[in-house]
């Protein structure tokens, strides 16, 4: 899998990557189509592409459950209300 491919599997823009690995965005775009070659940059924008990944799994995942907490709420709320 090339890098291009693992960073948009992991919904990660050039942007992001040269934010959290502190490579500037041109060349995070170099090294994805082989013009550049760096062993150790290679390896950190592949573990900036799993981390943004998990990241974005991590937040999609509380936005799914955000209903099921709002409505625990309201109704706990609702209870509160009740009891008084």
């Amino acid at each position: 899998m090339s890098l291009r491919q693992l960073r948009e599997k992991h919904g990660a823009s050039l942007g992001e990557i040269a934010c959290i690995t502190g490579i500037p965005r041109p060349t995070v775009q170099a090294l994805e189509k082989g013009r550049y070659r760096n062993p150790e940059r290679i390896a950190a924008i592949k573990a900036a592409c799993e981390v943004i990944g998990a990241y974005k799994r991590a937040q999609r995942k509380e936005w799914q459950e955000l209903p099921k907490r709002l409505a625990q709420r309201l109704k706990q709320s609702q209870n509160r209300r009740m009891d008084r």
